[in-house]
């Protein structure tokens, strides 16, 4: 588990124990890797090379210095070439971030820092704000472990902070986008968890309590019914395949209001197959537990709705 928060001081006066540094191919040094080469490791990117880290992506490498009286962890991870389309390279972004929390995981550094600044947002095609926010989700979302049914959690019960440090921003802006981001990645590690439960779990009546205690908890309406008002609603195919199996199934209807009369409506719709029988008799061994994976995209429209409900969008929303 990854906690985010953003602070408007110098990633260096925060005296953490681990500090981040993204580097692109070639190392072109920026921000706070200046200070690293000029106070830590002079010729910086040469003693990277020497380590074989040439800023691929996914590449990873540590280097300890005393800062402030204590030892840090300077992190440095490969983004690869910028050369790319935007979302190209904010995908590249994302699998970087990904690789620097399992560094801090693997290294046990519960608190880290990253400097906003060092990053391009052009390079990004976004707004300063909204690529904060994207960091916020993405370092949110790869917190995620899904160690629920394990006795040795092997390191997975890890909790750490990340402070990213955002100093040429107006405070009210990485507010909006700490909170925007925060809620996105709890919904979508919401998705990735009930996703992730095995089907003797998580069966229809299973996701539909998890959809109700939602809607209760976030206030939007959620509606669940089966069998009975399916064949009153003459649903045949839901009650073709409800047939094929010995758990009732259930259908789901959430809906959150803006409150405003002349708002459009917008439908998402996701299905909802606990566990795919269907085609596995047909399958090898190993793509079988995969069968599970057959509700993601129901369990996608309740975590969208759980972000909906707090993010407040001036539309309404049918899931």
């Amino acid at each position: 588990m990854l906690r985010v928060d953003i602070l408007n001081q110098d990633v260096w006066e925060l005296g953490l124990e681990g500090n981040i540094f993204f580097v692109s191919e070639g190392c072109k040094i920026s921000g706070a890797m200046e200070r690293v080469e000029k106070e830590f490791y002079p010729n910086i990117c040469e003693v990277l090379s020497r380590h074989k880290f040439s800023g691929k992506l996914g590449e990873t490498f540590t280097l300890t210095a005393p800062v402030n009286g204590q030892l840090a962890q300077f992190v440095f991870i490969g983004i690869g070439s910028m050369e790319h389309t935007p979302h190209e390279n904010m995908e590249r972004l994302r699998r970087a971030i990904g690789s620097s929390v399992k560094e801090l995981r693997r290294l046990e550094i519960k608190r880290a820092a990253l400097e906003f600044e060092s990053l391009d947002a052009s390079k990004y095609g976004l707004e300063k704000d909204e690529l904060l926010k994207q960091l916020v989700t993405t370092f949110n979302m790869s917190g995620y472990s899904f160690d629920k049914f394990k006795s040795k959690k092997n390191g997975s019960s890890w909790t750490g902070s990340l402070s990213i440090s955002v100093k040429n921003m107006d405070d009210s802006l990485s507010s909006k986008a700490l909170f925007e981001g925060r809620i996105i990645g709890e919904a979508c590690n919401f998705t990735r968890h009930i996703s992730d439960m095995p089907p003797n779990i998580a069966t229809p009546e299973y996701v539909s309590e998890q959809a109700k205690q939602l809607a209760e908890k976030f206030g939007f309406k959620c509606l669940s019914f089966g069998r009975d008002r399916a064949e009153e609603l003459g649903m045949g195919g839901f009650l073709a395949v409800d047939e094929g199996s010995d758990k009732e199934g259930k259908f789901l209807e959430m809906t959150y209001s803006c409150g405003k009369p002349d708002a459009k409506t917008i439908a998402l719709v996701g299905k909802g197959v606990t566990f795919d029988s269907g085609g596995i008799s047909l399958k090898p061994a190993n793509y079988m537990k995969g069968m599970k994976y057959d509700m993601s995209g129901a369990a996608a429209v309740i975590g969208a709705m759980q972000a909906i409900a707090q993010l407040k969008p001036n539309e309404n929303v049918v899931g």
